[in-house]
């Protein structure tokens, strides 16, 4: 339904050249929405406008206020993007409380329509017989927990899928291959299902090698080390932050030979089946990486399959190539683009 309800917002840009960001920023945040809110909102909704543009804003201030992992005493003095973001994140809070307030107000545990219902839900159970622990499921951790389901579910996937127009934009005959297997195993009479990737391995692989290349979490999540450690050389003590460096594996060579080219083939064996390596690691490792995988790899295929099922994109005329220098913020993304695009027979 998302995906139809992006591409006919595209096919209001009568095929003049636009940023695609906003459009796939509202994608992915009616997504969260109907999976959090049980809700979706028209595109031009002023609230949801409201929203999105707080959301985007957070997203390139974030990084600036990074600062407090490494010196949280300075989160004492309100400056900079330190002050904007603690800004944003009481309105982000407002509205989220609204939301929260509604669904306590309407409640039917027979009737469980979302994330919020269910963790309600979970919250009477602690409430009536201790368990779940009631110091986990309680009112103030529900409003955590929206607020991180909304904002990892956005950021990341609407960068993997500009980086996918980025590197699309650069490499047409990707595209080409791409919209060729499109049309050979799904044909044009109805779009592309979830249920289909098995069958698609030329597509499988080029998601692959946009989520390398782009390594939208460049930087994994925090670990600690459980007992002391000496790695090559290098004592690491217990309890000591571990970040894992996730681009610096992406870009190996000695784990893939010519990292700076796109090259979907990399992802495919001796007889053209999509191959994963370990070393491939887009949602981190181990039991803490992220719990959105399933969501986000399903929201990459599906977009990314029926934007090229009906469209074909190219970069404007007079316009430079989108640069492949990507900027940190919540997550590694490229620089603002303008896209071109053509329908589809």
């Amino acid at each position: 339904m998302e995906a139809a309800a992006m591409m006919a917002a595209i096919r209001e840009k009568n095929n003049l050249p636009f940023d695609p960001q906003i459009l796939f920023s509202n994608a992915f945040s009616n997504i969260i929405c109907s999976v959090t809110f049980g809700k979706r909102f028209e595109y031009y909704d002023p609230k949801f406008e409201r929203l999105l543009a707080l959301v985007l804003r957070q997203f390139e201030v974030i990084g600036g206020a990074a600062i407090l992992a490494a010196f949280p005493i300075l989160g004492k003095f309100e400056f900079g993007p330190i002050k904007e973001v603690t800004k944003n994140t009481l309105e982000f809070i407002h509205f989220f409380q609204n939301i929260i307030n509604d669904h306590k107000r309407k409640f039917d545990e027979n009737n469980i329509n979302d994330v919020i219902d269910a963790y309600m839900l979970e919250m009477r159970s602690s409430e009536v017989n201790g368990s779940p622990d009631p110091e986990v499921f309680n009112e103030k951790n529900l409003g955590a927990l929206v607020g991180d389901l909304f904002f990892a579910g956005i950021d990341s996937s609407v960068s993997s899928l500009r980086w996918a127009l980025v590197y699309f934009l650069i490499n047409p005959e990707v595209q080409v291959k791409v919209q060729k297997e499109l049309d050979d195993v799904i044909g044009r009479d109805r779009m592309p299902r979830w249920e289909d990737r098995t069958r698609l391995p030329y597509v499988e692989a080029t998601i692959a090698e946009i989520q390398r290349i782009g390594t939208v979490a460049a930087i994994g999540g925090t670990h600690a080390a459980r007992k002391d450690v000496t790695f090559r050389g290098y004592t690491i003590p217990k309890g000591i932050a571990v970040i894992p460096n996730v681009y610096a594996v992406m870009r190996n060579p000695v784990l893939w030979p010519k990292p700076l080219e796109f090259k979907p083939e990399r992802f495919l064996d001796e007889n053209g089946k999509f191959t994963k390596p370990e070393h491939f690691i887009p949602f981190n490792i181990g039991p803490r990486k992220c719990p959105g995988e399933q969501l986000a790899k399903m929201e990459l295929f599906i977009f990314l399959t029926h934007l090229l099922h009906k469209f074909t994109f190219y970069q404007p005329e007079d316009t430079p190539a989108p640069s492949t220098d990507g900027k940190m913020g919540l997550t590694f993304k490229p620089p603002p683009f303008q896209v071109s695009l053509m329908e589809r027979d």
